[in-house]
């Protein structure tokens, strides 16, 4: 699993990369705040792109993963 950082019409989101595609990691917050509450949040941001399209990887604008390093 690969997590990335994306524009979304809601502004910056976290996603996860897989096959190709993006899919909204359903989590409201950064990847600080992500990384921070990982042991919280793994199980729910490992499933969340289960049953989802998601939106291809070549339509997704990336930022950078990490917004203050």
């Amino acid at each position: 699993m690969q997590i990335c950082t994306y524009v979304k019409d809601q502004g910056p989101r976290v996603g996860i990369v897989s096959d190709g595609r993006v899919f909204d990691a359903g989590f409201d917050g950064d990847m600080i705040a992500l990384i921070t509450r990982w042991p919280q949040v793994r199980t729910a941001v490992e499933t969340a792109a289960a049953g989802v399209a998601g939106t291809p990887l070549s339509k997704v604008r990336l930022l950078a993963p990490v917004p203050r390093p």
